[in-house]
């Protein structure tokens, strides 16, 4: 992920100081792509004594992320941290207040809810009516040839996705009531909000390899493709001719959605991961001007509360 976030960052006009690995050969061919001036380094704390520097990006293994955010924060810098921002919700707490504390902003990689198809769902969500569900299905290709307990490891880390959006779409949820259905390779997460069911199906099984949220309403629905960035609105009216033009109607906009969003994201080089740029675009912005950070402290301790009741079965069916 280092690779994706030195190039969003280059895209936004910025210019990384250095890249830190363990791995020198990996630090240098990151570096490589970071420009001319970028420095590696093979420990945070040498870097960071040696390079004025603002903003520390953590893409490492989730169990080093909060000794790594912490040392960040003990030297000054604001933290953008890929998920999940720590292992358990006590540490993502005490990471929390040690920010707030020295004033600085630290903030997980929560990427979905900044492309634009899930903002265009959020923008024009009073035309769905009241919502019914919200749902989130990934199928997963990632984890080939690893051992069991590393799979199951990796169908928790993408729940903080599923947190972000609900979060989105009906915020105030409360995590510790969800019902947790976990297999092997597979991890399903049932609540409620109100009126509203939330939903996620994770699993490494499935094919083909998707990654999607459905947003039903009282009045229309609308999906969006979460590995492409764009949605669509299902807006056709419940008579006779509409069930019946349906298909054609949705084949119309996912054709126009597809072209449309394939020519912007070509034009951008936005190859990967959209929303990433606009959420680190935006985590800069907050950083320059004072305003609060674009994920708040709430969607942060709900996506740590919800990963922690999926590892830990609360409501567990298996």
């Amino acid at each position: 992920m280092g690779r994706w976030h030195v190039q969003a960052v280059r895209r936004l006009g910025i210019e990384p100081a250095a890249v830190v690995d363990v791995d020198r050969r990996a630090a240098e061919g990151v570096a490589a792509q970071a420009g001319q001036g970028c420095r590696v380094f093979e420990e945070l704390a040498a870097c960071l004594e040696q390079c004025e520097v603002d903003v520390v990006h953590v893409c490492t293994p989730p169990g080093t992320h909060a000794q790594l955010v912490h040392e960040a924060l003990d030297r000054g810098c604001h933290v953008l941290v890929e998920k999940p921002l720590a292992d358990s919700p006590a540490e993502v707490e005490a990471v929390l207040a040690a920010a707030r504390g020295r004033r600085l902003n630290v903030n997980p990689v929560h990427q979905l809810p900044f492309q634009r198809g899930v903002e265009r769902i959020q923008a024009r969500r009073g035309e769905l009516g009241e919502l019914v569900r919200v749902e989130y299905v990934t199928a997963s290709a990632g984890g080939a040839g690893w051992a069991p307990a590393e799979r199951q490891g990796l169908l928790r880390e993408i729940v903080p996705h599923a947190a972000s959006l609900f979060h989105r779409f009906a915020p105030g949820f409360d995590p510790d009531e969800f019902e947790v259905h976990e297999g092997q390779e597979d991890l399903a997460l049932v609540g409620r909000r109100g009126p509203t069911w939330l939903e996620a199906f994770i699993t490494l099984r499935g094919r083909p390899p998707r990654n999607e949220l459905r947003v039903t309403g009282t009045r229309a629905s609308a999906a969006a493709d979460l590995f492409h960035g764009f949605s669509i609105l299902d807006r056709v009216p419940p008579t006779r001719a509409g069930k019946a033009l349906r298909p054609f109607a949705l084949g119309a906009r996912l054709l126009a959605g597809t072209a449309a969003n394939g020519a912007r994201r070509a034009a951008g080089l936005e190859v990967a991961y959209p929303g990433l740029r606009t959420l680190i675009g935006r985590f800069y912005a907050s950083v320059t001007t004072g305003a609060p950070p674009p994920i708040s402290e709430d969607e942060i301790l709900a996506a740590a509360a919800l990963t922690d009741a999926a590892r830990t079965g609360v409501g567990a069916r298996r």
